[in-house]
């Protein structure tokens, strides 16, 4: 064998056994094997999944005239009532969120009930303020009198809105306490007299 060959056989050699020093120091630092390292893998998710709310909400309502009337003006009214909902995080940014609601009175628009189940798109601004889009599906019905004749619109049918919630307790906007107000529509031109009706509520919700 050439002496170059010889040369470079030598070198790999010794390359090898460098290399085979190295990895046996790692794996048998201090004569005691050592495992391979693992780096945890945080996984994210919502720190309180399960919510519950309450609070007062204001309705809105219009529908058209009667027929004896068919050029007058529409029949507006608002009803106050309350609301309640209950919701669960399924990720850091959506929830799904049932609701009911109803209000009082006893002349116009006399009683108001809605029941819906929502998914809500959640965006989280800084650690004290959550804001949401909601879209759903619900019920609806509306008492209606005019004093001589009476009638109700029932109707189900997609509603959405959006809103806020505020930290209340220092926690973060999604644990403890919590501050929420927003706005919805729940009928668009719904049935022979087109009513519509829009929310707003506010209360407030606890995480559980």
């Amino acid at each position: 064998m050439r002496k170059r060959d010889r040369f470079v056989n030598k070198m790999m050699t010794g390359a090898v056994t460098v290399v085979g020093v190295l990895l046996g120091g790692v794996l048998y630092a201090g004569g005691k094997a050592v495992a391979p390292a693992t780096v945890p893998v945080a996984v994210v998710g919502p720190e309180r999944p399960f919510y519950l709310g309450a609070g007062l909400v204001g309705v809105y309502l219009r529908r058209d005239p009667c027929p004896c009337t068919p050029d007058g003006p529409d029949i507006k009214d608002t009803r106050y009532g309350g609301i309640v909902r209950a919701g669960w995080d399924l990720w850091p940014n959506l929830a799904v969120e049932l609701r009911a609601l109803q209000t009082y009175g006893d002349d116009v628009f006399s009683k108001t009930r809605h029941y819906g189940v929502y998914l809500r798109g959640n965006y989280d601004l800084g650690d004290r303020v959550n804001l949401y889009a909601l879209l759903g599906y619900g019920y609806t019905n509306i008492d209606y009198t005019n004093g001589i004749l009476s009638s109700t619109t029932s109707h189900n049918g997609l509603a959405y809105g959006a809103g806020m919630e505020l930290d209340l307790d220092g926690e973060g906007a999604h644990k403890g306490w919590g501050l929420f107000a927003d706005f919805s529509q729940i009928l668009k031109d719904a049935g022979a007299k087109h009513t519509d009706a829009n929310i707003l509520s506010t209360g407030v919700m606890y995480r559980f």
